[in-house]
């Protein structure tokens, strides 16, 4: 046979009341009969049928009968859960607000406020009302995950910023990272392709903080760089405005980044300039990337002509590395040398012993030493049959002789020659006609200058054996006289010497 359990409930309850009766002196059983009994037994029921709100109800009208008053407010705080439960938070603060002071339903009450707020919260979200929903979510200071729907529409709307306020998204996303690893990871994703973007548009004070902050694929290497751009732009900006001394000591520390380098030699050049060290100048300016920094070219060339002028004051006159500088083009060369030629005229007056080369007199039999200036007799091509013409030019042009190379040198006289048979003595040896070719160019454009061939004899006729040929040749007077009455040799010097007019 099955029980019904609320029947048994039902039976305790009227036994437990009639019991209660009995026990007071003048009870009678009709007393069982009493409506408010009758009316308290039903509440009991409707409380143990879960029924709280008709419960709190029947208690109610029971008033002040037994204990109605503190099962009524029991009533309405299940209730109150049961709403709670249901989603029903406007009937579930209402009931809490009913029975404020019982029980903790001052607590239950703020629970369902906020849990209703949150419930709004939410629906805005899902249809993409997000500020509002963030200030609802703000509003309720942290209650459940209100702080990561924060978060998380705080990153969609940097998201919607990145185009329109870069600096701020980035600003919003930076205060983001670490709430969680999930979000973090997207963060540092997205600062580190924005941080790319700042480099690549060359805003290196915008990507450094993001670099600095991120332990992120290459995001350390990165900050390095930027550091060193930002740097390298202060260096800049110090020189441009004059501070040399502190943009030379930024440079210098950045190395080879750039062309901090060039920037070291061009200023340490510029100081070089100005204590007048002409020389140290000019091979400074050479030095910058091959003259093409900056206008280290036009220093160069500016500081190399002061330099040799430097050196004839000093009374230098060692010309041997002048001839082909680095980088100097023909019209600047010639003016040069134009504005010289009074030293050099004075210089090959003196070696000759025309006039004093020194103002207020001095010893012509010991002039000033000029050597390796301008142009190279090539002896060695045909170096005995020129012999006689290379030691009188030795002699009597030491100004324009170059004992070295023809790299050294503008313009180059060459001697090529050769030997014809043209008779033979009675002796039954052979006589020879030995033909020079006599030419002078210009080693820098290839133009030919002069060009003349001579012929050359023996100064009598001479008899000699054939072993002895060699002493024969020995006193050739090579050198015909032109067709103006002037010597081969006289010729050829004029030639040489309309060089430097």
């Amino acid at each position: 046979m099955r029980v019904c359990k609320k029947n048994v409930k039902k039976t305790i309850l009227a036994i437990s009341l009639f019991l209660a009766c009995a026990s007071f002196s003048g009870c009678f059983v009709g007393d069982l009969l009493d409506p408010k009994k009758k009316d308290y037994i039903s509440a009991i029921e409707l409380y143990e049928d879960g029924e709280y709100k008709k419960a709190s109800e029947r208690f109610a009208e029971l008033g002040e009968y037994r204990d109605s008053e503190e099962i009524k407010n029991r009533s309405l705080y299940h209730y109150a859960g049961q709403r709670f439960a249901d989603g029903d938070f406007d009937g579930a603060i209402a009931a809490y607000a009913s029975i404020e002071g019982y029980r903790n339903s001052s607590k239950k009450k703020t629970e369902a406020e906020n849990e209703k707020d949150y419930a709004a919260a939410v629906y805005m979200f899902d249809s993409g009302q997000h500020e509002s929903a963030k200030e609802m979510f703000s509003a309720l200071g942290g209650y459940r995950d209100s702080a990561d729907y924060i978060s998380w529409i705080t990153y969609l709307q940097a998201n919607e910023l990145m185009d329109s306020d870069p600096d701020g998204a980035v600003d919003m996303l930076f205060s983001l990272r670490g709430h969680n690893e999930e979000l973090t990871e997207l963060i540092n994703d997205i600062l580190y392709g924005k941080a790319n973007l700042y480099m690549d548009a060359r805003l290196y004070e915008k990507a450094l903080p993001i670099f600095e902050t991120m332990e992120y694929k290459e995001s350390a290497a990165l900050y390095k760089i930027c550091a060193k751009h930002i740097k390298y732009k202060n260096a800049l900006a110090m020189y441009e405005a004059g501070e040399t001394e502190a943009a030379y000591s930024e440079f210098l520390e950045l190395g080879d980044f750039i062309d901090s380098i060039p920037y070291v030699f061009y200023i340490e050049a510029g100081k070089a300039a100005d204590e007048q060290n002409f020389g140290e100048a000019a091979e400074k300016y050479l030095r910058i990337s091959g003259g093409l920094f900056l206008d280290s070219k036009d220093l160069y060339e500016k500081y190399i002509y002061l330099y040799y002028d430097q050196q004839f004051q000093f009374g230098n006159r060692d010309l041997s590395k002048l001839p082909l500088l680095p980088l100097t083009d023909s019209e600047n060369d010639a003016k040069w040398r134009q504005k010289r030629l009074a030293d050099i005229k004075n210089a090959i007056n003196a070696a000759e012993g025309l006039e004093d080369y020194y103002a207020g007199g001095g010893n012509p039999a010991n002039p000033a030493e000029v050597t390796g200036f301008g142009i190279y007799v090539n002896e060695r091509q045909n170096a005995y049959y020129v012999k006689d013409l290379t030691d009188k030019i030795i002699a009597d042009l030491p100004a324009f002789f170059l004992a070295d190379s023809p790299e050294k040198v503008r313009y180059v006289v060459n001697f090529p020659g050769s030997s014809e048979y043209f008779g033979t003595y009675d002796d039954g040896t052979f006589g020879y006609e030995t033909k020079i070719a006599v030419t002078i160019k210009d080693a820098a454009t290839g133009e030919t200058i002069f060009s003349k061939d001579y012929a050359a004899y023996p100064e009598s006729e001479v008899y000699y054996p054939a072993s002895q040929k060699r002493d024969v040749y020995a006193v050739y007077n090579f050198f015909e006289a032109g067709g103006d009455g002037k010597s081969a040799y006289d010729e050829i010097f004029s030639e040489l010497r309309n060089l430097f007019k």
